[in-house]
């Protein structure tokens, strides 16, 4: 069974050669039924993101599990975001396939809470640890006490975090730059030399800024006259003040054409706060959830770069079945590859906005074919 959710995380980083900006008569299309710019940069952005507009990038992990882990007990140290509940649906789905089982843990984002979480992994003897996106200062001496005691942990959500203990880390800094770049392929496509963005990120959140510094490096190397600056929103006004945040900072800066989210859930509420101000402003964010794919089918915001959960949470778990038996994870997994498109109005479907995004629908078959020898035995 699909899970929804209205927030996200992110994706990796992908290069584009550096283009002079100038005019040219070529057209081209940005993939949301409007005409893009046809100025030389916007052509240039276009011919790099166009393999994102037109279908999901590959299914990542071709390795084939060795062996059977079933029977093995997996700890999902939860920090309590949306994300975090989304991800252990699926973690726990892939699990049920493998016979194994995975038990949630109450982390939180406080010193005594992570740690708490970590001793009681330790006590009862768990085989593996899921980490989901606790933050690395406050966890990093649990990690290095489940390395002390030979039991692997994998994670998402970690930022740059520390292979040596975290060997398998998802939607990295990797990961979120290359959502970051691939936003801003579109917008230059979209938008040529008419860009002038800004990029929202959440401070507390690491990775939401990764994306912000890949967004703003890749638009200057497509076009050195287009402008970017950043703002921030705080973690608290997520479903709540986010909106009112981000209508006082385009008020305050009216020459402000495009807004770009680093977490979709800021974007929750804005269609009607844009409404009731009199701004117009067009909206483009990184891994949108539901609330920000209708947004898109409704045409209230032009473009998401769709961030794949499901393959997360079953990569997180195909992972720990390999390290609790010797093999080495997937090396596509390890390199923080993950599915990823760029989702417009002519994209969306009714099960996306249903459901959310997902590259792979058929990903449990999938993982049945790489899992086939391993369950057979």
């Amino acid at each position: 069974m699909r899970r929804v959710i209205t927030s996200a995380a992110v994706l990796a980083v992908i290069g584009s050669a550096l283009v002079g900006c100038g005019s040219s008569d070529d057209s081209g299309s940005s993939g949301d039924g409007e005409a893009a710019s046809t100025s030389q940069v916007a052509v240039a952005a276009q011919d790099v993101v166009k393999p994102y507009l037109a279908a999901p990038s590959e299914f990542p992990i071709t390795e084939p599990l060795k062996g059977s882990a079933a029977g093995k007990k997996i700890a999902y140290l939860d920090s309590g975001t949306p994300v975090s509940a989304l991800e252990l649906t699926f973690a726990q789905e892939a699990a049920k396939k493998l016979g194994m089982t995975v038990d949630r843990i109450d982390a939180g984002f406080q010193a005594d809470s992570i740690q708490n979480a970590f001793d009681t992994v330790l006590a009862k003897g768990y085989d593996g640890v899921i980490d989901a996106g606790l933050p690395m200062p406050l966890a990093e001496r649990g990690l290095q006490d489940l390395a002390d005691a030979g039991t692997p942990a994998v994670g998402f959500g970690l930022g740059k975090g520390d292979k040596s203990l975290v060997p398998v880390s998802q939607s990295s800094d990797v990961a979120n730059r290359k959502a970051g770049a691939v936003l801003a392929d579109y917008v230059v496509a979209t938008y040529g030399e008419d860009v002038d963005t800004v990029y929202y990120y959440v401070p507390e959140i690491e990775s939401t800024r990764f994306s912000y510094e890949a967004f703003s490096e890749e638009v200057e190397k497509l076009c050195s006259t287009c402008k970017v600056r950043s703002a921030e929103i705080p973690i608290a006004d997520l479903g709540t003040k986010a909106p009112s945040d981000v209508i006082a900072d385009l008020q305050a800066h009216p020459d402000t054409k495009q807004a770009a989210f680093a977490v979709g859930e800021m974007a929750i509420g804005l269609p009607a706060a844009m409404k009731t101000s009199g701004l117009e402003v067009d909206t483009v964010t990184v891994a949108p959830g539901q609330d920000s794919l209708q947004q898109i089918k409704d045409g209230d915001m032009r473009a998401g770069v769709g961030f794949d959960f499901t393959f997360i949470g079953w990569a997180q778990v195909d992972s720990l079945a390999r390290l609790v038996q010797g093999q080495a994870p997937s090396q596509a997994v390890l390199d923080d590859v993950i599915p990823m498109q760029v989702i417009t109005q002519d994209s969306v479907t009714d099960d996306m906005v249903k459901d959310g995004w997902s590259g792979f629908p058929d990903i449990a078959d999938r993982f049945d074919e790489l899992w086939s020898k391993a369950l057979a035995s």
